[in-house]
């Protein structure tokens, strides 16, 4: 069983870092300090509260928020076992706003965790409270389901069915027409055939990707001020 690691330790880990591994770094902002924000139970897709789950088997999500930079941290429940072999690996996890992608990584003090990049570096921040708030409305905004959008492989795959199902129509149009073709003839300008897909990639406005959504599109009013 793995011991849970604790805000507290997260802070203590990188706050040690920040003095014995990143004095005299240059990515390093001098107005910021570590923190650990936010960090709340993620429950696997399959794993419900009917199958009796505990805060303590329950993954834990939050925001590392150090003078380097901010991200996303994953951290496993009590019953699993990240061992330094994931380093580098990746894994995906489904929040409201949508799924993300997390990288695993391995520390000899906190063990096994994941990460998912938000800001790095962090010099677009003028002060501690301005992070600190930023990091606050990331999680309000993963947290939101009116905040979901799919992923930009997601939508290319959506573009690629519909262009596929596109030109079938096309080529069965085509043959129908040359079957009529030897029965009589039409004489017609051309028109514009607007697919119900096309009109609603025209009038639906642009989507941020997430990480537009993070660095610009997030609070930029909270972040200046």
């Amino acid at each position: 069983m793995t011991d849970i690691v604790k805000p507290a330790d997260i802070e203590s880990r990188y706050r040690d870092i920040l003095h014995q591994q990143m004095e005299g770094v240059a990515l390093v902002n001098q107005r910021l300090d570590v923190a650990a924000i936010g960090f709340r139970e993620l429950l696997n897709d399959s794993v419900n509260r009917a199958d009796g789950v505990s805060f303590d088997d329950a993954e834990q999500i939050g925001v590392l928020l150090t003078p380097w930079f901010m991200n996303l941290m994953l951290l496993p429940g009590s019953s699993e076992q990240w061992t330094e072999q994931l380093a580098g690996t990746k894994t995906t996890r489904r929040l409201p706003s949508g799924r993300y992608e997390f990288i695993y990584g391995w520390d000899p003090v906190l063990g096994g965790y994941g990460m998912c990049a938000l800001f790095s570096p962090m010099f677009e921040f003028d002060s501690q409270q301005q992070a600190v708030a930023t990091a606050d409305e990331v999680l309000h905004a993963l947290f939101d389901q009116h905040n979901y959008a799919p992923t930009d492989r997601q939508i290319a795959l959506q573009e690629a069915a519909a262009a596929q199902e596109q030109s079938l129509n096309d080529r069965s149009g085509m043959a129908m027409g040359k079957d009529k073709e030897s029965d009589f003839v039409v004489s017609a300008s051309p028109v514009s055939v607007v697919t119900d897909e096309a009109q609603q990639g025209v009038e639906r406005p642009a989507q941020l990707s997430r990480r537009q959504f993070f660095t610009a599109g997030l609070s930029t009013d909270r972040r200046k001020g």
